[in-house]
């Protein structure tokens, strides 16, 4: 190994692996106008388990990591692999005829392992201590000139398990590129960085802490990183968020598939080696290579005998969210429909969607069709490790199932809640008041023993629902001020549903937001000024007469007063002064003949302005 001496040596850490015999320590490379040469030392001899160990270099030789098989910084073209054991060391005295250049076949997916076809045999030595290895590549057979800025990736395995993936990304012109660093980078690209008004898609999870999960149990994946542990979904702005956490590293799938190698010597070394595959393999839920993969499948038009039929529960499945990638890097993240027959895993054209992962954590975002469709959670590991939420259906957080019809304004089916305390400067957020006891100076409910409790109150002027914030607090029997849930406008066409969350200090989360014609309404209707909005029953919030509270608030402040920009944000009951907006006093529910069975946790907006003359309503007699 003389004439390796002065040539620049790439450490690696010791002790990374179990295996001493295949902890890398340095590695270095040196090229000239015909050979690309390589030397590798390890901690303990390579080749002297009776096993038999592999060496391997992953070369990138065209300077193009989006060819070859991909791995985060480099996407190698090609590959030298090198196995030995006991019977066969290396040494000066001759050849192995276990050393053997591949090629990548472009064709093949990228994460697949089997996708490299052997080119050539290769020369490898040892030196008398076993810890040091050299080989030796024709540029010719790499297709690749000496000023060529190639990227090499070291790694060894043994047949138990153990392999050392080396730390650092080695290239001959430029800089070496930590792998870490080059991982980091490649998630940070990868994911996506969108936005919400509730739920971000952005990598960041703390907005889903009050979020309600379902659990799942541990221990029944095979591989901890898709053994699901936890999952939940949202509505917001006409889409459908979701979260999965796993019990290790989400989507770490595996640098190598196959810690052996590929070609392994037969009986006594002088016939051709026996070839050896990889691990994929053809199922109906398909194992991907390198890769763990996420699928979510939906059936959005409620029809068991339409869509794909080859999952295990009882289910037509119209679409499917595919998320696929390793080392906690996504590689694709798209949603199909449908378009074979029964079992026949074909899906049509990917349309790209919103992701991030950190860590265990992972979080998504499409438009599924049909807000309550029901879908089915599956996860896939590299090796074979499965795993899956049961027959479930999504969490409708912006509407119900049935259509709200908000009672005429003068009906006889409006109860009395709480009265109107301020007289605000802003008219369009003063709540209507006589001075006289009519029921126009109050919040009113009705209840018809559907899915939807209805409010209404009445303004002094033309709702500004751009300009005023209108909202109902809802109180679940704890005490007259101890709000639960709310619903508030924050623009002509969309309200938002929030929950009292006690994280963060306490604040207000936003669960649900409804933006849609038919739920949210401007019109004018029987020259009356009012805001009313209907409320589905939730299976979070079980109305008892007499025990939980109602109360109306507004503010003449532009936009949504609790938003993570308001002071209403953290404010669980609030006040306004009069020259702030407008609030009723707390009322307790007047009666509930029937109750709803709880349902999923739902609750609907509608927001509808009519429009009525203060003259008009004033000089109406006092009613109760």
């Amino acid at each position: 190994m003389e004439d390796w001496d002065g040539v620049t040596r790439t450490a690696d850490a010791l002790g990374d692996t179990g295996n001493a015999n295949i902890d890398l320590i340095e590695n270095a490379f040196q090229i000239d106008a015909v050979f690309l040469s390589l030397l590798t030392t390890t901690a303990e001899p390579i080749f002297t388990s009776q096993e038999g160990h592999t060496l391997r270099v992953l070369i990138d030789s065209d300077e193009n990591a989006m060819t070859g098989y991909a791995l985060p910084g480099i996407g190698a073209d090609h590959l030298i692999e090198v196995y030995g054991r006991s019977q066969t060391t290396l040494s000066s005295s001759g050849l192995t005829n276990v050393t053997v250049l591949y090629t990548f076949d472009d064709s093949r997916d990228r994460h697949d392992w089997n996708g490299f076809t052997a080119l050539t045999w290769l020369e490898a030595r040892t030196d008398s201590t076993g810890t040091s290895v050299e080989m030796q590549v024709p540029l010719f057979d790499l297709g690749m000139s000496r000023s060529a800025d190639a990227r090499l990736l070291w790694q060894t395995g043994d047949s138990m398990g153990n392999d050392d993936l080396g730390d650092n990304i080695v290239s001959l012109q430029s800089g070496n590129i930590a792998l870490d660093s080059a991982i980091s980078n490649a998630r940070q690209v990868a994911n996506s960085q969108r936005t919400g008004p509730v739920i971000s898609i952005d990598g960041q999870f703390d907005d889903w802490t009050p979020i309600s999960k379902q659990s799942d149990g541990s221990g029944d994946a095979g591989n901890p990183n898709v053994d699901l542990s936890e999952y939940a979904t949202i509505q917001q702005s006409g889409l459908t968020s979701f979260y999965l956490k796993v019990e290790g590293d989400v989507l770490a799938g595996v640098a190598i598939p196959e810690l052996e190698s590929h070609s392994r010597p037969s009986g006594d070394l002088t016939g051709e080696p026996e070839q050896v595959s990889g691990n994929q393999q053809s199922t109906l839920l398909p194992v991907d290579t390198s890769i763990d993969a996420i699928r979510l499948f939906f059936d959005t038009d409620d029809d068991l005998f339409t869509g794909y039929q080859g999952l295990e529960v009882q289910m037509g499945a119209d679409m499917m969210i595919e998320i696929t990638g390793h080392l906690g890097v996504i590689g694709q993240r798209v949603i199909k429909a449908y378009t074979g027959d029964g079992d026949d895993f074909t899906w049509g054209s990917a349309t790209s969607i919103d992701a991030a992962t950190a860590g265990s954590e992972i979080e998504l975002e499409a438009y599924i069709p049909g807000s309550d469709s029901s879908y089915y959670i599956h996860l896939t590991s590299w090796d074979a490790g499965e795993d899956s939420a049961g027959f479930s259906q999504q969490e409708d957080k912006s509407g119900s199932r049935g259509t709200p019809s908000i009672p005429a304004w003068n009906s006889g089916d409006w109860e009395i809640l709480g009265a109107d305390n301020n007289d605000a400067s802003t008219n369009a957020a003063d709540i209507f008041n006589t001075a006289s006891g009519s029921r126009f100076d109050n919040l009113m409910y009705n209840y018809d023993g559907s899915e939807f409790m209805y409010f209404q109150f009445f303004l002094e002027a033309d709702p500004t629902a751009d300009d005023v914030t209108y909202a109902i607090l809802m109180n679940d029997g704890s005490s007259d001020s101890n709000f639960d849930f709310l619903i508030a406008s924050y623009s002509e066409s969309c309200a938002r549903v929030y929950t009292w969350s006690s994280s963060f200090g306490g604040r207000w989360v936003g669960d649900a937001e409804k933006c849609d014609s038919n739920y949210f309404v401007y019109s004018t209707t029987d020259n009356q000024e009012r805001v009313a909005l209907a409320i589905s029953i939730s299976d979070s919030f079980t109305p008892v007469d007499g025990a939980d509270f109602f109360k109306a608030v507004t503010s003449n402040t532009a936009g949504d007063m609790f938003d993570s920009s308001s002071n209403w944000k953290t404010t669980r009951n609030p006040t306004p002064g009069a020259s702030e907006g407008d609030y009723t006093t707390p009322a307790a529910i007047p009666e509930f003949s029937t109750l709803l069975a709880p349902v999923l946790s739902v609750l609907l907006v509608v927001g509808l302005n009519y429009r009525r003359q203060r003259n008009t309503l004033a000089s109406r007699p006092a009613q109760t």
